[in-house]
């Protein structure tokens, strides 16, 4: 399995988190042009994925020694279902074999026992995109931040979150907002591509509507 990442959001066929990549799309018409409904063809054929690749390994080549690890620890956890390491091993290696319904009880497991736990929570949230489950996504993105205000992959996927909501307006501030950051400059750099994509959709909606 890959090494795990740092990061979380944007989606397209698949979500994914920093170090490794991240993609979007986006599952609402913009909130500007349409109040309800869900999004125009026209809009999805504009929706286009933000790099960098999925790194994840394709669900057909899973080996055969996954499915050993994941049996295994399904039998230490139901000895010792307090297990923080091997919930936590459990959690990712569902996530990395595209299982993210199965990854996610195991994430909020072990966030009862590590609620600080930076990383977990960041591949909660992608876990809840790939399902599709955005207010969970936002719930768990919006804990993390809780804990740690300041963070800028948080912010950074609040704003993919949002997004995904069809919220651009929100998107594009939380991600204005990182662009000044210095601290930073693959956030900033992903931020300002992502405003980008936004710019580019908004110009492709209002030019669809004349």
């Amino acid at each position: 399995m890959k090494a795990r990442t740092k990061l979380l959001i944007l989606l397209a066929v698949s979500i994914v988190v920093m170090v490794g990549f991240a993609l979007w799309k986006t599952t609402q018409q913009h909130d500007e042009t349409r109040k309800t409904g869900n999004m125009s063809a026209e809009t999805k054929a504009m929706a286009t994925s933000m790099s960098p690749a999925n790194t994840i390994p394709d669900s057909d080549n899973v080996s055969s020694q996954y499915h050993a690890q994941v049996e295994g620890l399904e039998k230490r956890l139901e000895s010792a279902p307090d297990d923080t390491t091997h919930l936590i091993r459990l959690a990712q290696l569902y996530q990395d074999g595209h299982q993210a319904d199965k990854a996610i009880p195991h994430y909020k497991h072990y966030l009862k026992l590590h609620p600080k736990n930076h990383q977990a929570w960041l591949d909660l949230a992608t876990c809840y995109g790939k399902q599709d489950e955005w207010q969970n996504a936002l719930m768990a993105t919006e804990q993390l931040l809780k804990i740690y205000p300041d963070d800028v992959f948080g912010r950074y996927n609040l704003g993919a979150i949002h997004a995904n909501l069809g919220q651009f307006n929100a998107a594009k501030q939380i991600w204005t907002q990182l662009t000044i950051l210095d601290n930073n400059p693959h956030v900033v750099a992903m931020a300002k591509q992502s405003l980008q994509q936004l710019d580019q959709m908004s110009t492709g909606i209002e030019k669809k509507s004349n």
